[in-house]
């Protein structure tokens, strides 16, 4: 979870990085609400990130928003690209938080909603994975949780077996 910031409002969420493949494997585009712009161009949401806008050149990054998170914060769409709220984490090898340098502070720019479950419309925010793992100092091969859509229910137990044989059993 993260800690994020919108004028007056302070909220957790669970941020998600997601790949260019993420949007074909899901329909995603499908769930967009109000995408910023043109729709046909979400790929531009998880690419480079928008021009930078603060002092000391920081970047605010463009993500998409839970509908109910979006809600819930009173958080605007698209617009200006001075719309943007901010996250906090600690940092990853951090042993205590002691001042504002043990903390990562990532901005964002909410280009579109999504509404899918209620369960994610109110927790989650998505964006680049590459930002993700950026926020987390992460390296390019690491990750810190992957999901595995499976088409067929019966295979369950296979793509578990697979995958434990693969990656050992932790």
């Amino acid at each position: 979870d993260i800690f994020f910031s919108y004028k007056n409002s302070n909220d957790f969420a669970v941020i998600k990085g997601v790949d260019k493949q993420y949007k074909s494997l899901n329909n995603f585009e499908k769930l967009l609400i109000h995408p910023h712009d043109q729709s046909d161009t979400m790929g531009v949401y998880f690419d480079e990130p928008l021009p930078t806008i603060l002092p000391n050149n920081t970047y605010v990054y463009p993500c998409n928003l839970g509908i109910s998170l979006a809600f819930e914060n009173s958080i605007n769409i698209g617009g200006s690209q001075n719309n943007f709220f901010k996250t906090v984490l600690p940092k990853r090898n951090s042993n205590y938080i002691r001042s504002e340098s043990d903390m990562v502070y990532t901005f964002f720019n909410p280009v579109g909603l999504f509404a899918s479950q209620s369960e994610y419309d109110g927790k989650y925010i998505i964006s680049s994975i590459e930002i993700v793992r950026k926020m987390l100092d992460l390296d390019s091969q690491q990750i810190s949780s992957i999901e595995i859509m499976i088409n067929n229910i019966n295979d369950i137990q296979i793509i578990k077996n697979n995958l434990s044989e693969k990656l050992g059993e932790d």
